[in-house]
């Protein structure tokens, strides 16, 4: 009978653990601090969504001096 050696190949959950919080992390501040998700004329996808299914045309305007 195999008697469990402690510290024999108890890293390996533990590591993987770790790796998917990492990337996990990772994913998460991309999403929050990376590229907008925006349409290339500076209007968000929610706002051109919102338009779209009212039938109406958004049209950018420039940003107060």
């Amino acid at each position: 009978m195999r008697v469990h050696n402690p510290g024999h190949g108890d890293l390996v959950p533990v590591t993987a653990v770790a790796v998917i919080a990492v990337i996990g992390a990772a994913a998460l501040y991309f999403m929050n601090f990376g590229p907008q998700n925006e349409v290339p004329h500076g209007i968000s996808m929610i706002t051109a969504a919102v338009v779209d299914q009212a039938g109406a045309t958004v049209l950018p305007t420039q940003p107060a001096r």
